[in-house]
């Protein structure tokens, strides 16, 4: 069973301007492990609009042109960590992104707390308890 550490978030708008009214929303997936990517990718895939990348920079270069609802990060990318990316996604990008944070080491959820992830899950982390969080972070946007 994994952990889960709900970080609350007080703004009502997502990153693109809208705010989230329980249609589908678009998930963008940071994971540098194929199988999990592909795993976490079909099963959301059944809820949300997803879209998945295996390296910070690459989540970096296209956040732009997808304006994703949420994104879901890895803590250890090949190129950065995911708090890395998300840090350049808000400087680029300006203003708070929602994010959820998968680590397989529990040590950095209070890292995640101070870079204002709205929600940490500690790995391995079944579907059902990532998709709480996702909707989670969802609700509290």
């Amino acid at each position: 069973m994994s952990a889960i550490v709900g970080l609350e978030r007080s703004q009502l708008a997502g990153p693109s301007g809208r705010i989230w009214t329980g249609g589908q929303p678009h998930i963008m997936i940071c994971e540098d492990d194929p199988e999990l990517a592909l795993g976490l990718s079909i099963r959301l895939g059944t809820v949300y609009d997803v879209t998945t990348h295996a390296s910070g920079e690459a989540t970096i270069a296209s956040y732009g042109a997808w304006r994703p609802d949420l994104l879901r990060l890895d803590y250890c990318l090949p190129d950065m960590t995911g708090i890395e990316a998300l840090d350049e996604i808000r400087r680029v990008w300006g203003g708070e992104v929602p994010a959820v944070l998968l680590s397989a080491y529990p040590n950095v959820a209070e890292v995640c707390r101070s870079a204002g992830v709205e929600t940490f899950i500690e790995k391995p982390a079944d579907t059902g308890d990532m998709i709480w969080a996702i909707e989670h972070a969802l609700h509290h946007l």
